[in-house]
């Protein structure tokens, strides 16, 4: 009788069998990684693009705090060109799946302005798209097929497209009245120890805020140019006042109209030199429950915040206001004076402005001066009315202070 003999299962006949396998289980491993790599890929993208609208938004909003805003005629065009400029830069600025964040800058596209209203049905804020005097900004951070720009893939989807659209939006708005500010845990809030006096009790001068900003007396001699970033001889509509400082033979016309003062009560050349070059830390704010409420200088107060002061202008503070020229800073408003000894006083407080200052000189008789505007300030250290929204029309109580914030 035959028999049939199998062949033995030789280890070279294995791997001719196991390779198929191997190959196929390959082939899924990668796909599997494949698909994790896009969706981390596409989640990283996600990300990145929220990162840059936010930014952009961030950017936009702050240029709707403009100076122009304080005039009687703004010109909105301008100033909403601005801020899409101020946005397509920020958004550039970031990169979303390697490559920078491109924004539309076309009225209506991609950065859009508006202002945010309560749905008195619904009770949700809407977006409402305006031209004039908008509050809040929208932006949209698209990578889109039909842009050309999508976020390429490492695996072909089963529509077989290699790429995915991604889109980001994200919407900031200054928001007001504003009652006060407080300092956040890694931003002070940007005050400077400076106080300017409201009004002369005598009606005489007209170096005052209320006589030289408020009522518009003051001169217009100097602008700032925000494209070049300085201040110029050139008027701009903006007032000035001249503050003046003590020279130790103060009367009349030079008698001092501005004093200095130290939140913090160290009365150090470190403590001042801080608030100077970086503003008001919640520890310098710890007698005031780490914030201050004063609201606009123009409305009358319940309750007055009493400070001590100097109008002696020292050569440390001399150099930091040099220093500080074309900036914009926070300043409080007094109005009642109270001498005391060693050359201090005591100030009674009503309010908060925001300033820009275009001049510091040392005049012959001794006497120092600086030369300041109004200007339009939006920092997220601003605290607000509690409500809902900033729909109504027209300047806020505080023209001069905004609050800056992301829209959740």
């Amino acid at each position: 009788m035959n028999s049939t003999r199998i062949p033995p299962i030789t280890r070279q006949s294995r791997r001719g069998v196991y390779a198929p396998v191997v190959a196929v289980v390959l082939l899924i491993v990668m796909a599997g990684l494949a698909l994790i790599l896009d969706r981390v890929w596409l989640e990283t993208a996600q990300l990145e693009l929220e990162i840059a609208a936010e930014s952009a938004a961030l950017a936009a909003a702050g240029q709707l705090a403009d100076d122009q805003t304080l005039l009687e005629h703004p010109d909105w065009e301008e100033i909403l060109a601005r801020a899409r400029n101020a946005a397509s830069v920020a958004a550039s600025e970031n990169l979303a799946a390697g490559q920078p964040v491109s924004l539309a800058t076309e009225p209506g596209e991609d950065i859009r302005f508006g202002r945010l209203a309560t749905n008195s049905e619904t009770g949700r804020t809407q977006f409402l798209e305006v031209t004039q005097a908008p509050t809040s900004v929208l932006v949209l951070a698209e990578r889109l097929r039909s842009r050309g720009n999508p976020v390429a893939l490492f695996l072909r989807t089963s529509s077989g497209l290699d790429a995915a659209d991604v889109v980001a939006r994200a919407e900031a708005s200054i928001l007001g009245p504003v009652v006060g500010v407080r300092p956040l845990p890694q931003a002070p809030a940007p005050g400077l120890p400076l106080a300017i006096q409201w009004t002369d009790p005598s009606g005489r001068s007209r170096e005052t805020w209320q006589a030289a900003i408020e009522l518009r007396q003051g001169p217009d001699r100097f602008g700032y140019d925000p494209v070049a970033r300085e201040v110029v001889e050139s008027p701009d509509g903006l007032p000035e006042l001249t503050l003046r400082f003590s020279s130790g033979q103060d009367s009349g016309e030079n008698a001092p109209n501005a004093q200095i003062i130290d939140l913090s009560g160290e009365w150090s050349d470190e403590s001042l030199m801080r608030q100077w070059e970086r503003g008001w830390t919640a520890n310098d704010l710890q007698d005031f429950g780490g914030e201050l409420r004063l609201g606009s200088p123009a409305k009358e107060t319940s309750s007055s915040l009493i400070v001590e002061a100097t109008s002696k202008l020292t050569g440390s503070d001399f150099s930091a206001l040099e220093s500080l020229v074309g900036s914009r800073r926070l300043a409080l408003i007094f109005d009642n004076v109270q001498p005391r000894s060693r050359g201090r006083s005591r100030l009674s407080i009503r309010g908060l402005v925001a300033i820009r200052v275009l001049a510091v000189n040392e005049r012959r008789d001794g006497n120092h001066e600086v030369i300041v505007q109004p200007t339009v300030l939006a920092t997220r250290a601003a605290l607000t009315e509690e409500r809902g929204s900033d729909s109504s029309p027209g300047q806020p109580a505080n023209p001069y202070l905004r609050r800056l914030v992301l829209s959740q």
